[in-house]
């Protein structure tokens, strides 16, 4: 059913490109047989949800769908097993409840949101969680529900008492390799005192 559903979106968005003039002419006929036999083979339902999907796409704004067209050339070009994991991840989507739905889109629309630096900063901090025994990975994920858990007045408390002491925290100097104290020049070593 949802095969059906996204080979209606790709002929919806041939027949876009075909009257936009955005595809070349011996490709069409042959597409435009295929579009035809598919068409063909559709149940009058089935027909009439592409006729309503493509009644939106006609009121989308240019840049909207000079977008999603550019989203569909990018998927046409991926690998093949790049292709099925994105099905099925859309597919799990679909059938995930609305609230959960809603919830994903308004994450990846912080996400979108987000300096690149943060978003670096979060692939990393994802790779090492991934790298975690699944022990570690287990305690971190409780910890999580707990936080969550916790009434929003308590968190707050919490985060304001954390920031404090991170705030009053004076970090000491670590040295490594090659480093020496600030205080002194390279080379000299430190007096006993005594």
């Amino acid at each position: 059913m949802k095969r059906k559903y996204f080979l209606q979106f790709i002929l919806c968005l041939f027949l876009t490109c075909l009257w936009s003039g955005g595809v070349n002419v011996p490709v069409v006929h042959a597409q435009d047989d295929e579009a035809l036999a598919r068409w063909n083979q559709m149940s009058a339902e089935q027909k009439q949800a592409l006729r309503q999907k493509y009644k939106k796409w006609k009121n989308l704004d240019k840049g909207s769908r000079q977008r999603i067209k550019q989203r569909y050339l990018e998927f046409r070009n991926l690998p093949q097993e790049n292709k099925q994991r994105i099905r099925e991840n859309w597919k799990k989507f679909k059938n995930l409840p609305a609230p959960q739905r809603k919830a994903l889109k308004e994450k990846h629309a912080r996400w979108q949101q987000m300096p690149e630096q943060q978003r670096k900063s979060l692939r990393k901090k994802f790779r090492k969680f991934q790298q975690m025994p699944p022990e570690q990975r287990e305690q971190l994920r409780q910890k999580r529900k707990k936080w969550q858990d916790m009434p929003k007045d308590q968190r707050q408390r919490l985060r304001k008492e954390f920031r404090k002491k991170r705030e009053n925290h004076q970090p000491a100097l670590r040295r490594g390799p090659g480093l020496s104290d600030p205080g002194r020049p390279q080379g000299q070593r430190r007096r006993p005192r005594g």
